[in-house]
């Protein structure tokens, strides 16, 4: 009985939360235009109305601001920026603003929901230089099973050997290694964004000469999701430290990053947001 009250007390709470997110100014004025528009690293992006939540958490900076201020740090006119687990864009967006007309932008984002969001923000910021890719990126070219509660989410992953019975969505999808892409491309210079929910050391297995080559990496390293893919997230971060770069985390607010160097005894937090530069 009192599990029920609590369950029930919590999806009241939530619904709440929901109403008042939709009724929050300036949602009225979004829907009213039919997308809000952020400013992200001074950029003025629009956005489509596909989770309130998250708009309001980026209009009050509240969402890895870190990360807007690293890319806007990096990427200059002319750069080419490969963003891998795009989902609904806001750092496609903004790394197509900062990379210009002559630069370009590859969005690997194998969740259809999302990828549907992603192509009308790229519409609604006349994007013209964002290629989107309906693929997965991972440790060679193949077939595999995207997985999750509610596609679109976020949290989209591609299966692991552990069961989830939260996990109720699937949809196979083509995947390719970032080394095969990027020589099959012919690219020669550019940045990257790595947030793929776990299936992190599958991107780095297929692309370690590509990341080697990469001016930039953004990484996020989610812990308790590379477990569940059997990956030792110890054995992962020693393989983050032979890349020869000088890595930083992402700070959540101020400068791009934190200026202290990490090195491989450092003690890793359970989800960590790491900005990996050239030595100078």
């Amino acid at each position: 009985m009192t599990h029920l009250l609590k369950s029930i007390y919590g999806f009241s709470r939530l619904r709440v939360g929901l109403i008042r997110q939709y009724f929050r100014w300036p949602t009225p004025m979004w829907r009213l235009c039919g997308h809000a528009t952020l400013t992200i690293a001074s950029y003025q992006l629009k956005f489509c109305l596909f989770n309130y939540f998250w708009l309001h958490n980026m209009r009050r900076g509240l969402k890895e601001p870190g990360v807007a201020e690293f890319l806007a740090d990096q990427l200059k006119p002319g750069d080419t920026f490969i963003d891998i687990g795009a989902w609904i864009g806001p750092y496609t967006i903004l790394a197509s603003k900062l990379v210009g007309s002559d630069g370009h932008v590859y969005a690997f984002e194998p969740d259809p929901v999302a990828r549907k969001a992603l192509q009308e923000n790229i519409e609604l910021n006349q994007a013209t230089n964002v290629t989107v890719l309906p693929l997965a990126v991972s440790d060679c070219s193949q077939k595999l099973l995207l997985v999750s509660s509610k596609f679109g989410n976020s949290v989209s992953h591609i299966q692991t050997n552990s069961i989830n019975s939260e996990e109720e969505h699937s949809v196979e999808v083509e995947a390719v290694s970032l080394n095969t892409f990027i020589q099959e491309q012919n690219i020669k210079s550019f940045h990257i964004k790595i947030d793929v929910e776990g299936a992190e050391a599958k991107v780095f297995a297929g692309g370690l000469e590509a990341l080697r080559q990469a001016k930039t990496v953004f990484l996020e390293i989610h812990e308790k999701e590379l477990r569940n893919f059997g990956v030792d997230p110890r054995a992962f971060w020693h393989e983050v430290c032979t890349l020869g770069k000088a890595i930083y985390r992402a700070n959540t607010q101020g400068d791009a990053f934190q200026k202290s160097e990490l090195f491989e005894n450092e003690k890793l937090s359970s989800i960590e947001r790491l900005v990996l530069i050239p030595r100078s």
